[in-house]
């Protein structure tokens, strides 16, 4: 390891400047490798994200040579003991006022490598606004009365609205309040390798014991749950069983509300429809100029209210696409030397604003669609369900969202008034034909290299 690492040093600090090298690769430190992954450490989550954006593929290609294999590079952040409880902590935000602070811990919990949860992402630092204000409220509450109140919690929404975090910011809260609960957060990919391997190791008690002691279970991403995975979802079933009538907390997330889940068996839908079900929504445009804001001010960067409105009306799909264009401004600043100002945000997102400019609308989609399978886009707005027009409708669909940052309600919306569901639907189905299906495939190459000219 030191080895390669002195080889790594060595090869980037010829290829970089100065400043790139002091500012990105110096602060990296070489944890682990083992079985062809390799762990490097950052100080925190701003070099750890920005490392892994313009260096991982770098690192994977020196560290393919090294070892002679195909290395997968990861990267975390290291772990620091905090010196104040953790942000927001005594906040209800459900009843706005000041719960009295919890007992002092004399050594703060710091989760463990199975906890698998991110000290940083906490309550505080998640931004709350309209569209996600309940789905906050729920999980403040969740993370103060564990078990109690709303199990499950059910958050559902697009990728990268927030999810994930308030799963992070209750396990912290919840380890904070009790430093020996163990709490857990899994995606739902990840628990059916458990089970496989569990069963092929021929560990499965050994691995239930450990699921089913868990005082709080965070599954991530629920709707990754395929038709072939039964025996994961029985046993799943059963660890929902067991844990709930013990009292301890379960939250899930999803794309969809459960109704939707239609890969899952009805029993589990059924369980996850049981508990508390909220949905959460893209930040509108005030919010997301106050998460740029906020992302900026922990990073001890004052950014200027007009940059941050330029980024915000310029990503508007997600907060995750949005941290990310903030990253790429903060970073072309830094390497750069430059003030943070619009046009120095229009060079750090040319690509993005070309991609933005060469998106279609989707009454553009609705029209060309049409024309292609020869029907009318009144037929493809309407309630009409003959075979030609719902096919011609569902590749529109699959193509709006494809091509634009429109969030399934939104496509829905434009597309006659329909369900999230139905554009759920169209979406997954011509993903699937089209992989099945070459003609189909051609289809909509040519359609979409139509619609980006």
């Amino acid at each position: 390891m030191e080895d390669f690492w002195k080889t790594v040093l060595q090869q980037m600090k010829q290829g970089l400047s100065q400043q790139q090298y002091d500012a990105w690769i110096k602060p990296l430190t070489p944890l682990s490798y083992e079985e062809g992954v390799l762990c490097i450490a950052a100080p925190n989550a701003y070099k750890r994200d920005t490392a892994k954006e313009m260096f991982a593929d770098q690192l994977a290609t020196m560290a393919d040579r090294f070892w002679n294999t195909a290395v997968a590079i990861q990267f975390h952040v290291e772990e620091k003991k905090p010196v104040h409880p953790p942000p927001g902590a005594c906040v209800s935000r459900t009843h706005g006022n000041t719960a009295p602070p919890p007992p002092p811990v004399s050594q703060p919990h710091l989760p463990d490598e199975s906890s698998n949860i991110d000290a940083e992402m906490t309550f505080d630092s998640f931004v709350d606004g309209n569209k996600n204000h309940m789905a906050r409220a729920a999980a403040a509450q969740v993370a103060d009365n564990p078990g109690r109140l709303f199990s499950p919690l059910y958050i559902f929404g697009g990728t990268g609205l927030g999810k994930t975090h308030l799963m992070h910011a209750i396990a912290n809260q919840v380890l904070y309040r009790n430093p020996k609960a163990r709490v857990r957060h899994v995606r739902a990919e990840q628990y059916v390798t458990d089970v496989v391997a569990a069963h092929r190791l021929k560990r499965f008690e050994a691995f239930k014991r450990d699921y089913h002691s868990l005082d709080v279970l965070l599954l991530d991403d629920i709707h990754l749950f395929t038709d072939g995975q039964k025996r994961s979802q029985e046993e799943f079933f059963y660890l929902f069983e067991a844990l709930n009538s013990h009292k301890r907390q379960i939250v899930i997330t999803a794309e969809t509300h459960p109704k939707e889940l239609s890969a899952l068996d009805d029993r589990l839908k059924s369980r996850c429809a049981c508990g508390v079900t909220i949905e959460i929504e893209p930040p509108e445009l005030n919010t997301r100029v106050e998460i740029l804001l906020k992302k900026a001010g922990m990073r001890g960067i004052s950014l200027p209210d007009k940059v941050a409105f330029f980024i915000a009306q310029l990503v508007q799909s997600n907060v995750r696409e949005l941290e990310g264009a903030l990253r790429n401004v903060l970073a072309y600043a830094q390497l750069n030397s430059q003030s943070l100002t619009v046009d120095l945000a229009k060079k750090a997102l040319r690509e993005l604003l070309v991609v933005q400019t060469r998106q279609s609308s989707i009454e553009n989609i609705q029209k060309v669609t049409a024309e292609y399978y020869r029907v009318k886009i009144e037929d493809i707005l309407s309630k009409r369900r003959p075979a030609n027009i719902a096919f011609a409708r569902q590749v529109a669909m699959y193509l709006a969202k494809e091509l634009t940052q429109k969030s399934l309600p939104e496509i829905g919306n434009l597309f006659g008034g329909r369900d999230h569901s139905t554009v759920l639907y169209a979406v997954r189905k011509i993903a699937d034909e089209r992989k099945r299906n070459a003609k189909l495939d051609q289809d909509i190459r040519s359609l979409e290299q139509v619609l980006r000219t």
